[in-house]
């Protein structure tokens, strides 16, 4: 590269307006970082209601009038061959 070509990149490389590359990154990291912060405490907000709903009011699901018991036979029927 000559010295008359090199000159003449930077004059017109000074003529350009400069690109605010900063400050253009630090408001996505700022951006990424809030949207960040947000999906984790919608995730903390499910995960703290869960065990509210999985606890319920705290009844249990009514037994037959002998209690709790297995049935003594499955409904299952023998497939034939």
């Amino acid at each position: 590269m000559s010295v008359r070509l090199r000159e003449a990149l930077r004059e017109a490389a000074a003529e350009v307006p400069a690109y605010p590359v900063h400050d253009r990154a630090v408001r996505t990291a700022r951006r990424t970082r809030r949207r960040t912060a947000a999906v984790v405490a919608a995730a903390l907000a499910l995960v703290a209601a869960v065990p509210l709903t999985v606890r319920g009011d705290g009844r249990a699901a009514p037994t037959g009038a002998g209690g709790a018991a297995l049935p003594d036979r499955l409904g299952l029927r023998r497939r034939r061959q």
